[in-house]
């Protein structure tokens, strides 16, 4: 048995701030970028729009060495009248890692200095309020400069695929253990997650204790899902196992992108295989066996031990993707 990552948590593979043309639209001496940061110079506050209905947000900021008096920073979702979020005052002890959660109409702030150890600051019910904006102000005459940014689907592990009642328990990299929590009757689980674990892993125990599973050490984001995998086959893009925890590039400018599918069992052939995606965004992916006809879906009638098929994909971009040279989709195969 394995663990096959059906969802990759970060929505947007980018740094947005890093990305987008601030810069340029707000003039010179207003914003800039070096290789690492994003600054905020003489502008006191920056925006964007915000589709996502839930999401976690989470940043790292430089905390201020030199202000005045009432200088102050926050951080924010909000709508065309209000800003809900972290603020930061230069006279108080400031954070530099700052995290929103916002879920189920519900938004949780937290900061932190280390990400290790996070300190909840405070809630705010938002039923009603329809979130459409992300963004930062600072009152002060000194930069800002962010360091990080990343936006995820959710603040939990999932986990699918395993009877109801069933235990499941996550260790940190010092084999600790961080929680644990019971599968559902859908089969499966959310653990919630105080911040992104490296080198972890999960052991799951059925309704007698006996210990049935224990996955390899892998890295668990925000938003991560994760399926037990009922197939040995491996998808390979530009020679790359996927999913990768690296940013893969589209090939942008060509009619199709080729997606290897290859059974890595030396034993066991399976038949009547169906190919579909899961795609989070409003784009639409398509897939063909010929590179001419594409559908949702393809069917696959055999694929023997160690062998291959070729699956050409199409993605077309929507209007709301904020990201156009990385993909967001996961391959589902049932």
């Amino acid at each position: 048995m394995k663990l096959l990552k059906i969802r990759d948590g970060l929505l947007e593979y980018d740094n947005y701030y890093m990305t987008t043309p601030f810069p340029d639209l707000l003039g010179y001496g207003a914003t800039h970028r070096d290789v690492s940061s994003f600054y905020m110079d003489t502008i006191n506050e920056v925006s964007r729009r915000m589709d996502y209905k839930q999401c976690v947000i989470e940043i790292q900021k430089e905390n201020w060495e030199y202000g005045e008096a009432g200088d102050e920073f926050l951080f924010y979702i909000g709508d065309a009248h209000q800003r809900l979020g972290i603020k930061d005052y230069f006279e108080e002890e400031q954070h530099s890692y700052q995290k929103i959660v916002y879920l189920e109409n519900f938004i949780q702030c937290h900061v932190s200095h280390d990400r290790e150890q996070w300190i909840n600051v405070g809630g705010l019910d938002i039923t009603g309020v329809n979130i459409t904006t992300q963004g930062f102000r600072k009152t002060s005459n000194y930069p800002l400069r962010l360091m990080n940014y990343a936006i995820y689907h959710d603040p939990y592990l999932t986990i699918q695929n395993f009877p109801e009642n069933y235990k499941i328990e996550l260790y940190n990299s010092d084999d600790v253990k961080v929680n644990e929590r019971l599968f559902t009757l859908n089969e499966d689980v959310e653990i919630y997650l105080d911040r992104p674990l490296n080198d972890a892993y999960v052991k799951v125990y059925d309704t007698d204790n006996n210990l049935v599973f224990t996955s390899d050490r892998m890295d668990f984001k925000y938003g991560d899902a994760f399926a037990m995998l009922e197939f040995e086959l491996e998808a390979i893009y530009k020679g790359r196992i996927l999913p990768d925890e690296e940013i893969t590039q589209m090939d942008t400018g060509t009619w199709s992108e080729l997606v290897i599918l290859k059974n890595t069992s030396d034993i066991q052939t399976y038949n009547n295989l169906t190919v579909g995606t899961v795609v989070e965004s409003d784009d639409t992916v398509q897939l063909s066996l010929d590179n001419i006809n594409f559908s949702d879906t393809v069917p696959i009638v055999e694929l023997d031990p160690l062998s291959e098929i070729n699956i050409y994909v199409q993605i077309r971009k929507a209007d709301t993707t904020n990201t156009f040279i990385t993909r967001n989709f996961l391959f589902k195969v049932y």
